[in-house]
């Protein structure tokens, strides 16, 4: 149709409706199966030949819906979709492959961010051009679901294996997988990562299974722990609203926790919310009184609400003046 949107709102995923769909909308956990063409993505949105096709094969691809199995961009445009829908879409190169290019190279790194419009008209290097079908969804399995048959024990082996990948994935670079990792970590072990920041209470939902002291205090241990490491994934991502909740549900968790202020602070200051992200850097300086780091982002976050302070008396000062 040609009636492109902008789907996540930062340039990275772009779809047009090709045909409309009257089923369910999958979720994360549930097992989806699609046909999809992909190919290089051209300027003006046009097409190339396909570098991979189900239907080509005739033989339709199923996988969990957050499990990872396969590029971030093919996951989050099957999330926008319903059963029976067909529609295309442009993916940055940082939900497909990255730097790293695939298909033996032919498709080329890409570089840069774009927004909606330039990455329809002038992708990057990288982008793909995705046509996906949404055959059927059917509701089942994720982490949640998955967590459910198991005890205890093996909730927390499972949690634990998921924050090794993560961990792997971070010092790979891949910062998007590493972050669904955590996501995944964290759910394994029945802690909501979705509740908002001010959420009157300081410990994950709980239910029978975690009412052993020990089992508790080792699930929120690798609680704390995945979301530090998620916090500090999503600002490098620039995913600053996200960041600043998973930072905090680190700091109800323990709130002695100098990380998860800091990195609280920093999200603040990357979404321009100056004063508690200077409450928060300079409480994390009190606790950190070594760390160049943390007193370097304080003079920072100082210098900016000095700077902003004087731009608000510039513009309103002489105002009400004769």
């Amino acid at each position: 149709t040609g009636r492109w949107s902008d789907i996540l709102g930062d340039g990275t995923l772009v779809k047009d409706v090709l045909r409309g769909g009257a089923g369910r909308q999958p979720e994360a956990g549930d097992r989806v199966s699609v046909h999809y063409r992909c190919g290089v993505a051209l300027p003006a949105a046009g097409e190339s030949e396909a570098l991979d096709s189900s239907e080509d094969r005739r033989q339709p691809m199923t996988f969990v819906l957050g499990d990872s199995e396969v590029i971030l961009g093919l996951e989050r445009a099957v999330e926008t979709m319903c059963e029976g829908e067909r529609a295309a879409f442009v993916v940055h190169p940082s939900l497909a492959h990255g730097a790293a290019g695939c298909c033996a190279g032919l498709v080329p790194q890409g570089v840069g961010a774009a927004d909606g419009a330039a990455l329809v008209e002038a992708p990057p290097a990288g982008a793909l051009r995705l046509e996906v079908e949404l055959l059927e969804v059917r509701r089942q399995g994720g982490p949640l679901a998955e967590a459910e048959d198991l005890s205890p024990e093996a909730c927390l082996q499972a949690s634990m294996r998921a924050k090794d990948a993560g961990n792997a994935d971070f010092k790979a670079g891949d910062l998007q997988k590493a972050s669904a990792s955590y996501e995944r970590a964290l759910r394994l072990i029945g802690v909501e990562i979705e509740e908002p920041v001010d959420r009157g209470g300081g410990d994950p939902p709980d239910d029978a299974r975690w009412e052993d002291a020990a089992r508790k205090e080792a699930r929120d241990q690798l609680a704390l722990s995945c979301l530090l490491n998620l916090s500090q994934c999503e600002l490098r991502l620039e995913r600053f609203s996200e960041a600043r909740r998973h930072a905090s549900l680190a700091a109800d968790l323990d709130p002695a926790s100098s990380k998860a202020v800091y990195r609280r602070g920093l999200a603040a200051m990357g979404l321009g919310l100056l004063e508690p992200a200077r409450a928060d850097l300079a409480e994390a300086a009190r606790r950190e009184p070594r760390s160049a780091e943390v007193r370097a982002q304080l003079q920072e976050c100082k210098r900016r609400l000095q700077a902003s302070e004087q731009r608000e008396r510039s513009t309103f000062g002489g105002m009400f003046e004769r």
